[in-house]
């Protein structure tokens, strides 16, 4: 298990989730910026999840693709409230594309 602290948040991830977010290409460093930088939204799929999402630097990401088949041009993090104390924990994290982000996640509103 991992924890760091960014903006006053104490931040944990489980050993699982950080060997799916280095299978998903993500490092520490994406996951930092993401939650520093990233835009908050409630879930649409779970009332207490909250989804940061971040949009990529193409340069950086150049060809990484979404679940989709579609060209990434965004990474969501979900996370909640951390069952392990103070702060939030990191549940999971995924490419995404504009089409996807707005119509799951209602972005626009």
């Amino acid at each position: 298990m991992k924890t760091f602290t960014i903006a006053n948040t104490t931040w944990t991830m489980s050993d699982h989730i950080i060997e799916r977010m280095e299978e998903r290409e993500f490092d520490e460093l994406d996951i930092k910026c993401a939650l520093m930088y990233g835009k908050s939204f409630a879930s649409v799929e779970d009332k207490d999840a909250t989804l940061t999402i971040f949009v990529i630097d193409e340069a950086d990401y150049e060809g990484q693709m979404t679940n989709y088949g579609t060209r990434a041009t965004h990474f969501i993090l979900v996370h909640k409230k951390n069952k392990f104390g103070a702060g939030r924990e990191l549940l999971t994290g995924y490419y995404a594309d504009c089409n996807c982000l707005k119509v799951r996640y209602n972005m626009g509103k």
